[in-house]
């Protein structure tokens, strides 16, 4: 008989173009853009994601598959607070055009304060991203009830 490991992506919104890589020990067996189903004989594997440039990743999760069933995984962007600082910068982005367009003197601190978003921003990625070893994908076992 064989095993059936069923992995997800959640749905965010910047998570909704990606395809990923699905290594199972350490080989690329398939591709994942919103679910796919995995047929796999009993036995422990090691199941990580990992995004086309290979350097944005999940962390490796061990699953043990059993005859006859199945096993949920799911995964999601680890950076909680992406979207807010994603959101405040696009904001910063929209201001400039509205300052442009509507022949409006931008005052001076809105230069300062579009400069530290961005900085902040960048720095809250990059920290996350080495922080975490690349590994900013969260992949977690689902147990169906």
């Amino acid at each position: 008989m064989s095993a059936r490991i069923i992995i997800s992506k959640k749905k965010e919104y910047f998570s909704r173009g990606a395809t990923f890589g699905v290594m199972l020990d350490g080989k690329e067996v398939t591709e994942v853009y919103d679910k796919t189903v995995l047929v796999v004989d009993e036995g422990v594997y090691a199941v990580q994601l990992v995004t086309r440039w290979k350097w944005v990743r999940t962390q490796t999760l061990i699953v043990k598959a059993t005859d006859g069933k199945e096993v949920f995984l799911s995964f999601s962007n680890g950076i909680k607070y992406y979207s807010l600082l994603y959101a405040t910068f696009l904001f910063s982005i929209l201001g400039n055009i509205f300052f442009i367009s509507g022949k409006i003197v931008r005052p001076q601190w809105y230069f300062i304060a579009q400069f530290v978003l961005i900085v902040v921003f960048i720095a809250y990625i990059l920290f996350n991203y080495f922080l975490k070893k690349g590994e900013v994908w969260i992949l977690k076992e689902v147990v169906q009830s």
